[in-house]
Order: structure tokens, then C-alpha cells, then sequence
């Protein structure tokens, strides 16, 4: 297929890095990324976005991510609500532009992206900026406690709800009762809204973090070499034992939570692509047996694998998923990587090649503390991906730290 240059850029296309540059310096000083790197300007301030520019993308994106909360289950539900109105509020105050906005969140992040067209962007970037500096309107809050109370009454006792907070809680190093402790009951409730409402999200969750994704030439930051973003930097001196957790119950499914340690020196987009390659392994065999598979790296850097099964089955799935991680990193005998890593590397290419996928992206860099460049690269990775030697590496130094088996026996 023969290269064809990318199409002319309409006025308000070449008008985007200039026209974000002003907005942000209204809040704080902002400067190329490459004049961050070598010290020539000053610092970019958290609430000044990270720009990243294309030439080639129809639409821009805004994101604007927390932190996820490793606080309290009771915590847990401030978030789900307080975002629920958040979006809401974002939603309404844009409802009469060109704009589409979407939530997600993950072990590392909560994440608010709106996809616009080029020319609205820094009017979304405001409004963003807007809605996360005002209380939230008590009528949105009180519909999405509303919400959340019937959601409860509905799955808060379901075996899937407990075994999540079981293993939510052993993630967060909370063992505590075999039971994982009880869902907050409907009306324990009652006081979240009154607490939501008593200041603004980024008083609540402090500063937001803020990608900005559009069509323009690329910064010259790509010439530059950060250093990887790691997510395992240092091994312990004596590994533990992982913990194996069993807790027995009437439901016929099985629920195995199962958490795995990165060897030292991982970078993060290797751990994306061990990920990705443990999901091609398991989920296009299409087992009848596998009701549900998710896999994240969590805020600590572990592959966290969630995955539920008939009865039966689930003795030979937690033995397939060990024993495939196992091959991933074999010399001998292990899994054709060759035949693995076209898709693998596809995926990875289709989730950064849109706007709101390379600002996800790169959100969740900077909340896990990478620098403006490490996250500016980790949007330009498709490229570069990692080579199949230091995959097998890296899958070969990976143990298990933590397991845990709920259902019937």
C-alpha cells in the first residue's frame, strides 16, 4: 500500500495548539513538551492539560481523571454516586454542542472523556474544568444515590458482588473476615447525598489530571527518548507465599480472582502487551465453560486476572491460566508468540489510533506518575511495540501473590 500524505487541515484544525495554549495559560503556564524536558520554560501545572497532537484524527478529545479510591467500600460508593452526577453535569452543560461524553474506570483511574469537534474543544475544556470546581446541582446527585440504593437492593448481596469485595479487599491488603464484609445496606445510604454535595469533586478528589488529543502536526517530542514508565521497579528480598483464599457458597458458578507480580524493570507497555497476550491465549478458544474473563494491571502493578466458570470446571481453568503464563515465557515448548503477537499488536494499535483512546491512555500514565513525555510516548508505542524475547522475560519472572476461589466446593 503506497504512503499518502495526510489530508490538508481546515482552519480550525491548524488553529488547535494555539487556541489550547491560550486557554490553559489563563489557569497556569504551559509550554511544549520538548521545552519541559530540557528545562527551557516552566514546569506544566497539574491543572494545565497535556496536549497531544495528530495530524491525521477528524476529532479531538478532552479527558479528565482521578485517582481511583483505595479507601473504604462506603468510599467506594461516594465515588460511583459522585461520579454518576458528575457526568451527568459535564452532560448537561454541553448538551447543546457537538459533543459525545463518556465514563470509565479501572484500577487506576476514573476517567470523564468527551469526544468534540476540533472547534468546540476549548469551550469543553472549560466546561470540564467548570463542572469539576462546582458543587454538583443536589437534584443530579439525588437521582444517582436514587440509583445506586436500587442497585444495591438489587446486587449487593449476589454471589458476584461478594466475591469482588473479596478480592477487592485482599488487593488492598485487607484479608479481614472470610465473609470480605457486607454490602452497605440500602439505607446506610441516606447520608451520601448531603456528604457529595458538601463541596466540589476536585475539593473531594483533589486536582484533576488532563489530556487534551487533537489533529495537528506532531511536537517535536517524539524525537526525544524518555525513559519507559515502569509499573515493577523493584523485586522483594524474599518473595511471599501467595495467599490462597477458598470461601464456599450455595452458588453454582465459581468466581477466581487471581493476582500477579511483575519481575523487576517491567515497563508498563510490556505489561499491556503480557495482558493482551494472556487474552488471546484463553478467550478465542471460546470454552462453554467460561462465563466471564477481565484482566487489568492494577494501581500497584499487578496483573489482576477475574474470570467465573461452571463448577466443574474451574480446578481446570485455574491450571490453564497458570499453566499459560508459564508458556508464555518458555523457551521450549511454549506459545507460538509469532502467531499471537499480529493481533495483539492490532489491538493495541486500534485502542491508541482514535482521540479519547490515546487520552485514556495517556491519563493513566500520569496518574500512575509518568512524566508528560513517558505519557506523550506510551500514545506513540504502536510503533515501537516490545519485542517477543523481552515479552517471554518478562512472563517468565511473573508469580502469583494472591488467589482466591469463591463459590461452590
Amino acid at each position: 500500500m503506497s504512503w499518502k500524505p495526510p489530508p490538508r487541515r481546515s482552519r480550525h484544525s491548524r488553529g488547535f495548539v494555539h487556541g489550547l495554549l491560550a486557554v490553559a495559560a489563563t489557569a497556569s503556564a504551559i509550554v511544549p513538551l520538548q521545552a519541559q524536558e530540557s528545562g527551557s520554560g516552566p514546569i506544566r501545572s497539574r491543572d494545565s492539560p497535556l496536549i497531544i497532537t495528530r495530524g491525521w484524527l477528524p476529532v479531538a478529545s478532552v479527558t479528565m481523571a482521578f485517582p481511583t479510591s483505595k479507601g473504604t467500600h462506603r468510599e467506594a460508593l461516594l465515588v460511583q454516586a459522585g461520579d454518576a452526577a458528575l457526568l451527568e453535569a459535564i452532560r448537561e452543560t454541553m448538551a447543546d454542542q457537538p459533543v459525545r461524553v463518556t465514563y470509565d474506570s479501572d484500577a487506576t483511574g476514573r476517567y470523564f472523556v468527551a469526544t468534540a469537534a476540533p472547534e468546540v474543544v476549548e469551550s469543553v475544556l472549560g466546561a470540564m474544568r467548570r463542572a469539576a470546581r462546582t458543587t454538583l446541582p443536589t437534584r443530579l446527585v439525588e437521582d444517582a444515590v436514587s440509583a445506586l440504593r436500587s442497585d444495591l437492593v438489587f446486587r449487593g448481596e449476589l454471589p458476584r458482588s461478594r466475591f469482588d469485595r473479596v478480592m477487592d479487599a485482599h488487593l488492598r491488603g485487607e484479608g479481614g473476615a472470610p465473609g470480605g464484609g457486607a454490602a452497605v445496606a440500602p439505607a446506610d445510604s441516606a447520608g451520601l447525598a448531603a456528604e457529595i454535595t458538601t463541596g466540589t469533586p476536585a475539593a473531594r478528589w483533589g486536582a484533576p489530571t488532563w489530556v487534551v488529543v487533537g489533529s495537528e502536526e506532531a511536537l517535536a517530542a517524539d524525537e526525544l527518548r524518555p525513559p519507559p514508565l515502569l509499573v515493577a521497579v523493584d523485586a522483594p528480598a524474599r518473595p511471599p507465599e501467595p495467599l490462597l483464599t477458598q470461601l464456599p457458597s450455595d452458588a453454582v458458578t465459581r468466581w477466581v480472582g487471581s493476582a500477579f507480580r511483575f519481575p523487576p524493570r517491567t515497563t508498563l507497555l510490556e505489561a499491556s502487551f503480557v495482558r493482551l497476550l494472556l487474552e488471546e491465549s484463553l478467550e478465542r478458544r471460546r470454552d462453554p465453560d467460561l462465563f466471564e474473563f477481565d484482566t487489568e494491571i492494577d494501581a500497584l502493578g499487578r496483573l489482576v486476572v477475574r474470570l467465573s466458570t461452571s463448577a466443574d470446571a474451574s480446578g481446570s481453568w485455574e491450571t490453564r491460566l497458570d499453566e499459560t503464563i508459564r508458556r508464555l515465557g518458555s523457551e521450549d515448548g511454549g506459545v507460538r508468540l509469532d502467531q499471537l503477537l499480529p493481533p495483539v499488536h492490532s489491538h493495541w494499535s486500534r485502542e491508541l489510533a482514535p482521540a479519547p483512546g490515546a487520552g485514556r491512555a495517556a491519563a493513566e500514565a500520569l496518574l500512575r506518575g509518568a512524566t508528560d513525555l513517558q505519557a506523550a510516548a506510551l500514545t506513540q508505542s504502536a510503533a515501537n511495540p516490545p519485542t517477543a524475547e523481552r515479552l517471554k522475560a518478562v512472563a517468565r519472572g511473573m508469580t502469583l501473590a494472591i488467589r482466591v476461589v469463591y463459590g461452590s466446593s
